[in-house]
């Protein structure tokens, strides 16, 4: 717990107690990585991550906490906890539950026997998920050939299995920039040009990497990613690259995010781990702009190629430098070209979230720099990874959407379709900006005992409260002066009424108590606004669904079978209904191949571009079953979003009542798997076209 909590910030290298606390850390951090690889084979993903939330909370948690943060029930947390503490108990680690208090893990100090078979003996034990990263592994790094009989005999599955996995693999794994499967008599290989097989390689690695990073204990993300680097491509090469390519960003850029710095170590790693085995790039046609890497000479490249003797091609450099471009390891000015581009967009932000986003400076700024590398990267396919994705989906879904539908009308203007990985990197600058607005609140400090005792509560106020926030401080007779417009909230020594300002009452001479109900009543009222999921359902405003949503679009206990059958129908029957042009379809399926738009919940919010919606409509299906969506979630509730250019300026008001009823595990059951379409009705007031 010390070096958990702390750190090595008190260690002392020649005093035995902390010695002995440093020998318990390792041996328990060692205990943690050795019993995750275990489990990786036996328990599903979510279990996995319930046990990482488990090992990582320093005190008792109650169920329905785990439950809230991975939206499940507390039903399903107790039976995935049975499962949980069967397997960590084989491996020393027991769950303590305490009524009233919750649940922790703990180790004991001897790992326990396990007649488990060990893992390097026996594939036996290889998750669906596992089975397809070795499968892929096999294709790129052993022979690149394979047949359904031996990975059949390998992973001890049935050959209808092994049909399914590269399925899996060529229809969500590969893509336009990568190699593809080829099956004939000989069996079943990757094919592609040089560059398709680095794309692969890349993949790959990001790949592995996003699932190990569900089962990372006390290893940081960075250590994460340069193991996955050294199991395939050697220890000596990966440090190399690392240290040659964070030497160059040192001299060479202010600062760069490290979610870059990765994907540029990434492409480094695979392209001379590809030229020292023989393979280079074919030499194109293309100019690059690059100012610090040239397309004759990449600094980087010769360091390489001195420390471990890799020869590159002209090809190989000129390849490297355009991903460099991409994930601005090179400095690029501002290109003017895009500001009017930058102005539109901020505001449309503006009229949908009535908030003044155009005079924002710092936003301006920040888009101008990303604008030119984004544009450029979908315009040259290259996809760089968001490791932020998943929580900004997760915990942004509105402000995600929002953002989504914005930028989507710019799509043609820039000439490039945009990928939710990007989507996500732009929501951050705009969410960012949204705190900056909203951070500050301005306090109004009432006490009538005289200005002493006001300054002593003015101090103990201020340390109870972030700093960014604004004070004033004034007495009953001033009271008349204060304009209540600008004041968020009050804190008074007496009892006063004011409307529609919280309004917070304490002690004259503040006590510790006061201190921590001041902090309380700030996080409760302006930061942490979460509500239980019947005062949620209650408090809900649908007008706006009221008012688009058609009840011949409203549809419970329907049948369908698979994403594209429902796809398919409801985007038929809306462009035979008049309601969109026959590009919509398209324009939607190419939308969710650049990420689905599924909730943890079981909800999934399709929409495409709205140039090709003539009339603004919503439509509600409710699936018998769930049916895997996009990107092999479950779904049963589908919410077809069509929101027309003159409507644009309501998308949040429609999202924000579309986002209050399905953000909410509770809540979808009661609204959509617990009733019916008239029930549905009724909850929408009963007035809809």
């Amino acid at each position: 717990d010390v070096f958990y909590e702390n750190g090595f910030e008190n260690y002392n290298n020649n005093c035995k107690r902390c010695q002995n606390h440093l020998m318990n850390y390792l041996r328990f951090e060692h205990f943690v990585v050795e019993l995750m690889e275990g489990v990786r084979m036996v328990l599903i993903d979510r279990q996995i991550s319930l046990m990482n939330m488990l090992i990582k909370e320093t005190d008792p948690k109650p169920v329905r906490y785990f439950a809230k943060r991975l939206n499940v029930s507390e039903r399903t947390i107790y039976s995935d906890l049975e499962k949980v503490a069967q397997v960590s108990q084989e491996y020393g680690f027991y769950i303590e539950k305490k009524q009233g208090v919750g649940i922790k893990i703990h180790s004991t100090p001897v790992k326990k026997e396990s007649n488990r078979e060990d893992k390097t003996v026996s594939n036996i034990n290889y998750g669906v998920k596992e089975r397809r990263v070795k499968i892929i592994e096999l294709l790129l790094f052993n022979s690149g050939k394979v047949t359904f009989q031996n990975l059949s005999d390998y992973f001890f599955v049935s050959k209808s299995s092994i049909h399914a996995d590269l399925l899996y693999i060529k229809e969500n794994f590969l893509n336009s920039t990568t190699v593809q499967l080829i099956s004939d008599m000989r069996g079943t290989r990757v094919d592609g040009s040089e560059e398709q097989f680095q794309n692969t390689f890349v993949l790959f690695n990001s790949f592995v990497d996003q699932i190990e990073k569900k089962n990372e204990m006390f290893l940081g993300n960075h250590q994460q990613k340069h193991s996955v680097f050294k199991r395939y491509y050697g220890e000596i090469l990966v440090q190399t690259c690392q240290k040659i390519l964070y030497d160059f960003v040192k001299v060479h850029l202010e600062e760069i995010s490290e979610s870059y710095l990765y994907n540029v170590l990434n492409r480094l790693i695979v392209l001379s781990y590809r030229s020292s085995k023989g393979h280079h790039i074919e030499e194109t046609e293309e100019i690059h702009s690059s100012k610090v890497l040239s397309h004759e000479k990449n600094e980087l490249l010769s360091q390489i190629s001195n420390s471990l003797g890799i020869k590159f091609s002209k090809g190989d450099i000129q390849y490297f430098n355009k991903h460099a471009e991409a994930n601005k390891i090179v400095k690029k000015e501002i290109e003017i070209k895009f500001l009017p581009v930058i102005e539109k967009a901020l505001t449309r932000l503006s009229e949908m979230l009535k908030i003044d986003f155009a005079a924002d400076n710092v936003l301006k700024n920040q888009l101008a720099k990303h604008f030119p590398p984004m544009v450029y990267r979908l315009k040259n396919n290259i996809i760089i990874e968001n490791p932020f994705l998943t929580q900004i989906k997760n915990e942004f879904g509105l402000m995600y959407d929002i953002t989504w539908f914005v930028m989507s009308s710019f799509e043609e203007e820039l000439g490039i379709h945009f990928t939710d990985k990007e989507i996500g990197f732009l929501m951050i600058y705009f969410q960012s900006a949204l705190d900056r607005m909203q951070i500050s609140k301005k306090v109004l400090i009432v006490c009538p005992t005289g200005i002493t005792t006001s300054g002593l509560l003015l101090n103990r106020v201020k340390k109870s409260l972030p700093p960014v926030n604004v004070f004033e401080v004034a007495s009953f007779d001033d009271m008349h002066k204060i304009n209540f417009n600008e004041i968020d909230f009050i804190i008074s020594t007496a009892h006063i009424k004011v409307k529609n300002i919280p309004t917070l009452i304490v002690s004259p001479l503040i006590n510790d108590d006061d201190m921590q109900n001041i902090l309380n009543f700030y996080n409760s009222t302006f930061v942490l606004k979460e509500k239980d999921s019947k005062e949620k359902l209650a408090n809900c405003s649908l007008m706006k669904l009221q008012k688009f949503t058609n009840e011949n679009y409203i549809e419970f206990d329907c049948q369908y079978n698979t994403f594209k059958e429902l796809i398919n129908d409801v985007t038929d029957r809306l462009y035979k209904d008049g309601y969109v042009d026959i590009e919509y379809k398209n324009s939607l399926i190419n939308r969710e191949k650049m990420g689905g738009t599924n909730l943890p919940t079981g909800v999934a919010v399709p929409h495409g571009n709205p140039q090709y919606v003539k009339k603004t409509v919503i439509a509600v299906i409710v699936n018998r079953k769930p049916i895997k969506w996009s990107d092999e979630q479950n779904v049963r509730v589908v919410f077809f979003v069509c929101i027309a250019k003159e409507d644009i300026k309501n998308v949040k008001e429609i999202l924000g009542e579309i986002y209050n009823l399905i953000d909410d595990r509770e809540i979808v059951d009661q609204v959509f798997l617990n009733s019916n379409k008239k029930q549905f009705i009724g909850l929408l007031g009963g007035c809809i076209s």
